[in-house]
């Protein structure tokens, strides 16, 4: 283990390799002179306790002269992942259909009110994240079940 050293009372720390005295001299390695060490102001200090870095922290503690272990704030939480909406471009899922699924989509669509149709009609995408994505799969679920529907409303 290194030898840790107190300049004056600070908290330890290596030994540098030179050091200036009071009187304003150089002194040069210090770690095999323990006279120029003192003269410089420099004492043996205590040894870093061992810790654990990833639960702990190791500080020097001004008031007690010590070493104090000081477990780590938990982590924060991470981020809770939202998953990106499903978009699906109107072109896509008409390629994805046959001529007979068309027919299908275009009857349940003439049943729906107006409203709805016009929404649909004059969507340039359809997402998952949309209040009437429910209305759109629940619809292709019941005419051409949940295998098929999965795979006519896959992302674009």
């Amino acid at each position: 283990m290194t030898d840790l050293y107190r300049h004056h009372g600070g908290e330890p720390g290596l030994l540098p390799f030179q050091a200036q005295t009071p009187a304003g001299e150089w002194r040069t390695d210090l770690a095999n002179h323990p006279e120029s060490r003192a003269e410089c102001g420099y004492t043996l200090g205590p040894a870093k306790p061992l810790y654990n870095a990833a639960t702990h922290d190791l500080v020097w503690n001004v008031l007690t002269e010590r070493w104090q272990i000081v477990a780590l704030p938990p982590a924060p939480p991470e981020p809770p992942v939202v998953p990106r909406p499903v978009v699906l471009y109107p072109a896509d899922l008409w390629r994805r259909t046959t001529n007979a699924e068309a027919e299908a989509i275009d009857a349940a669509m003439a049943a729906q009110p107006l409203r709805i149709r016009r929404l649909f009609d004059a969507a340039q995408t359809y997402q998952s994240d949309d209040p009437l994505w429910p209305l759109l799969t629940d619809a292709a679920v019941q005419l051409f079940g949940a295998a098929r529907a999965a795979e006519l409303l896959a992302p674009s």
